[in-house]
């Protein structure tokens, strides 16, 4: 048998990013125990989200992390399941929150971004060590929409591809296109919708 190797093959797959808000400003006032005590459980309630709806988890990067739905099993509606992880983690969130305060703890604010392309999904790394990890444009751009969320006032972004998947057009804010660091302007959409009212 073949040993899967160093490789990697084109896959259409729907992004997630997602990032504790000042988080670093939080850990300062703690002990790095109990800094490493609220990420596990914060990572505990998010992986449970994303893989319960099929998401691969690629990696955690401090309090962040990246996470790809579409391989390496393939999906038939990656968005979908991108954008029930995000809403199942931001609900998830909230129940944390309410064991934090109990406990006299400050509530932790997160950020999400989904975006939808083209990735190359594989092995990456040296015979040593290597990862399953997307690589890309696509995977740039999320990371960068996910970032966005701090100053758009909402805690879910999504992009045109994804919203076009998804066909909820009306549970989205449309927030027109919004600077991406590197690369040309991002057609953005907030979720919740600030004004409900407005919805048929």
């Amino acid at each position: 048998t073949l040993k899967p190797g160093l490789h990697g093959e084109r896959k259409l797959l729907c992004l997630l990013f997602s990032d504790v808000r000042g988080f670093t400003t939080l850990s300062e006032h703690l002990a790095p125990e109990d800094v490493i005590a609220i990420l596990n459980r914060y990572f505990d309630q998010m992986t449970t989200a994303i893989q319960g709806n099929g998401g691969t988890i690629d990696k955690f990067m401090g309090d962040g992390i990246m996470a790809f739905f579409g391989a390496p099993k393939p999906l038939d509606n990656p968005a979908g399941l991108a954008f029930r992880a995000a809403s199942d983690m931001l609900v998830r969130l909230e129940k944390l929150n309410q064991e934090f305060a109990a406990e006299g703890r400050q509530s932790l604010k997160i950020g999400i971004g989904l975006h939808m392309g083209f990735a190359v999904v594989g092995n990456m790394g040296s015979e040593q060590r290597n990862e399953y990890t997307a690589i890309g444009d696509v995977v740039n751009t999320c990371s960068r929409l996910e970032g966005l969320t701090k100053t758009a006032g909402y805690p879910l972004l999504v992009s045109r591809p994804v919203m076009e998947a998804l066909q909820h057009e009306t549970q989205f804010d449309p927030l027109g296109e919004m600077p991406v660091k590197g690369r040309a302007p991002v057609e953005v959409f907030g979720w919740p919708k600030k004004d409900q009212a407005s919805t048929n």
